[in-house]
């Protein structure tokens, strides 16, 4: 109703325009001058009350109904505009930037939407993602028409939302060596001498909250005026680690085979260690249940994607010492030192590779 009275009052303010222009060259040619000056300055006046509004009470909302969705399914969006004032009437193009973070994909799309004045109208535009990731929505720049349709403004704007897009759980072929391998580190976890003497690596590190008191080194503590703990050398028995490493090319395909793999194993009555590049070193994530894995999925997808090609097999096995590592990412991004290693799995772009049993 409100679209309708505006455009009806447009053409009457046209045909009121024309009349007035002709009723003056008629009768007041010596007025002309002035009443152009008149017309002159009320548009100049609506124009700067116009820019205004458009910059800076005109509100946006932007965000997912959902929080969590998967992928290649669909799912909407809202966006909202408030516009207070009712010299900004007519449709506005809004101008959407969508992101995938996890693939690095980015495109845009453009969406017209009414101009309610004094109220808020929504738009639900349905989205949809081909890859698992982080999906980011983002309103870039608005184009607005004033009532009469005569002035154009646009307007830069940052407002955005995002979602997660989670992967489809697949059931990839996974080879008997590596059940039996991590059916061997539960036995030998289960033998494990409850007590067992630690032996202290010989560094030190901040107290952090449920850290042990008897743990305290109280020199250096003395020494720096805060509480430092000792740390231990982890002598614990074998448990299998499953390293993801989601590079740009093959990310989606790599997130899919780590689900699925964690998922047989958790199946299996297996639980194992998730590791990934974290901000500065690997992150480790104890996988116990569906619960568990769900949860480092979506820390994987929220991490910065690594540049990089995957670290050496000596590094890795540095860093997870004393378990059985499992490389999953890209098969045409592996090192050459990992091609000719026992593959575990294969998805698509995406092979898991058995470093260290």
């Amino acid at each position: 109703m409100w679209q309708k009275l505006y455009h009806t009052a447009n053409w009457i303010g046209y045909i009121a325009f024309i009349a007035i222009w002709t009723l003056a060259y008629l009768f007041y040619r010596e007025y002309v001058l002035l009443l152009v000056l008149a017309i002159l300055i009320v548009m100049g006046v609506m124009g700067i009350i116009c820019e205004y509004c458009v910059q800076k009470k005109i509100r946006f909302r932007c965000s997912f109904e959902k929080g969590t969705v998967e992928k290649e399914t669909t799912f909407f969006m809202e966006i909202g505009l408030d516009n207070p004032t009712i010299l900004v009437s007519r449709n506005a193009t809004l101008t959407l930037q969508m992101e995938n973070t996890m693939v690095g994909e980015k495109w845009e799309r453009e969406i017209v939407m009414p101009v309610h004045p004094g109220k808020e109208y929504v738009v639900r535009t349905e989205c949809s993602a081909n890859s698992c990731g982080i999906l980011k929505a983002r309103i870039l720049k608005c184009e607005f028409t004033d009532c009469l349709g005569l002035i154009t403004w646009k307007r830069n704007v940052d407002c955005g939302g995002s979602v997660l897009v989670m992967p489809h759980l697949i059931s990839p072929e996974i080879t008997e060596s590596l059940f039996s391998s991590a059916s061997r580190n539960e036995e030998d976890s289960d033998s494990q001498v409850k007590g067992e003497e630690r032996h202290e690596s010989g560094t030190v590190r901040e107290y952090a909250a449920g850290d042990d008191l008897r743990d305290i080194h109280w020199k250096i503590s003395a020494k720096q005026e805060d509480f430092f703990v000792k740390e231990y050398l982890d002598h614990t028995s074998k448990k299998l680690v499953l390293y993801v490493n989601p590079e740009k090319e093959g990310a989606d395909e790599t997130i899919e085979l780590f689900f699925g793999m964690g998922d047989k194993l958790l199946q299996n009555g297996t639980a194992f260690t998730a590791a990934f590049d974290g901000v500065e070193t690997y992150t480790k994530k104890e996988v116990d249940s569906a619960s568990d894995l769900l949860a480092v999925i979506s820390e994987i997808m929220y991490t910065e994607i690594s540049t990089g090609k995957a670290g050496s097999t000596e590094d890795i096995q540095e860093h997870f010492k004393n378990a059985s590592i499992v490389y999953i990412g890209c098969e045409a991004l592996l090192p050459e030192e990992y091609k000719g290693m026992q593959a575990v799995a294969y998805h698509k772009k995406a092979v898991a590779i058995c470093l260290k049993v």
